[in-house]
């Protein structure tokens, strides 16, 4: 196998922190990143799973929490006993 020195930038506190990790694990920052390459090599893709946090409107935000506290007793939520009755219900309070 053929290597490269390669350079990267990393938050200093952080590599830190995994430095410990890698140590306890008897490996350390430079095998662990041959072992992410190779899983990458060798499945085309990254091998855990990436994700961001949903950004939730403040309308949305607040329709949660008012869920949330009809579930713990603190709400009463409007009833219906139709959809037509919920809408007529909506338009009339944005009149």
């Amino acid at each position: 196998m053929t290597t490269k020195a390669t350079s990267i930038r990393l938050d200093v506190e952080k590599r830190d922190k995994a430095n410990e990790v890698y140590k306890k694990l008897g490996t350390n920052l430079t095998s662990v990143v041959n072992m992410l390459n190779a899983q990458v090599a060798l499945h085309g893709r990254i091998p855990f799973e990436l994700t961001i946090q949903p950004q939730y409107s403040a309308e949305t935000m607040a329709a949660a929490a008012e869920i949330e506290a009809y579930f713990r007793g603190e709400a009463d939520l409007s009833k219906y006993a139709t959809p037509k009755d919920m809408w007529e219900s909506l338009d009339a309070d944005e009149q």
